[in-house]
């Protein structure tokens, strides 16, 4: 029989209790508790009273103390003298204010876990309710477990001077390369004058009538960056098998008229270059994912893989 005591969701009451003491005692510590936490990262229900009462009165721009976190809670409901106690007594229980930012990570680690069992509870549930098909329930885990891990944003508020300090490096790696791009070279020249490479947070839309040429282009993209630059590049393909892609990409790195190469009406010249071509493709960083019913939810849980397995 399972050990009871293991089963109580993780927590830390002695964190809380101070952040809580932390907040009353420094104007920085219920700042930085106020930017990096919810009401709801808090256990129990008597903290997560406290800390509403103490998020709205930094809200009213009125200071945070004993005082003025009484007068708060007495106006939503009168304090007995056990809660009167525990409040006064909270800022003797805290260590030193200075730790503000580990109890932070503390009470912050605590709820994420309480996070993720309620989210495992609610996966369960849908797989033993087996209303909807085992892919939907799969798309459906994965937007959970994604909700769950994005959580409450840290230094998301920065000056000015840090976004200048990134923006010189980034203007000074360009110049080093003298190429004047900021990010990756897509290969072709004026792509890259106009769009400064291939950033990081950008989504680019190909768009075009069927037959124009759109997937040789994302492909010739996709082969420069994998195979010149060595970066690791995925292709995602709702249409096109794997294998007719691998076939696009070689006779494209080689040269070849496509129609040529589906047809197998190839010269013993052409038989070679598409020989030569195999070996710079087949150590390029590129991967190919044919799955036709493929949702965003897959492609992030794949991404998110895949980056843990190359480190890129």
């Amino acid at each position: 029989m399972p050990d009871i005591v293991s089963r109580i969701p993780p927590h830390s009451i002695e964190a809380e209790q101070s952040i809580l003491g932390s907040m009353m005692l420094s104007e920085h510590c219920a700042l930085s508790a106020v930017e990096k936490l919810n009401e709801e990262d808090f256990y129990t229900a008597q903290h997560r009273r406290l800390y509403a009462a103490m998020y709205d009165l930094i809200a009213m721009g009125k200071p945070v103390d004993m005082v003025t976190v009484v007068e708060r809670l007495e106006m939503k409901k009168k304090l007995t003298a056990e809660e009167l106690t525990y409040v006064t007594e909270l800022t003797q229980r805290v260590p030193s204010v200075r730790n503000i930012d580990s109890y932070i990570q503390i009470v912050k680690e605590k709820s994420l876990l309480r996070r993720m069992i309620e989210a495992c509870g609610e996966i369960s549930d849908m797989c033993f309710s087996s209303e909807e098909e085992a892919k939907d329930i799969i798309n459906r885990a994965g937007d959970i477990i994604y909700r769950v891990s994005e959580g409450k944003a840290e230094e998301t508020l920065v000056h000015l001077r840090t976004a200048l300090m990134e923006a010189h490096k980034l203007i000074s790696e360009a110049y080093k390369s003298k190429s004047g791009i900021l990010g990756i070279p897509s290969g072709f020249p004026l792509m890259d004058r106009t769009l400064s490479g291939l950033q990081a947070g950008q989504l680019i839309v190909v768009a075009g009538r069927p037959g124009m040429g759109k997937t040789s282009f994302a492909l010739n993209i996709a082969e420069n960056v994998g195979v010149r630059d060595k970066k690791t590049v995925v292709i995602f393909s709702l249409e096109m098998s794997r294998d007719q892609l691998g076939m696009r990409l070689l006779s494209a790195s080689a040269q070849t008229d496509s129609q040529k190469v589906r047809s197998g009406n190839l010269s013993p010249k052409e038989i070679n270059d598409i020989a030569d071509a195999m070996e710079p493709l087949s150590d390029s960083g590129i991967y190919i994912d044919d799955t036709s019913l493929i949702g965003a939810t897959e492609m992030q849980a794949k991404l998110r893989r895949l980056k843990r397995q190359t480190g890129e």
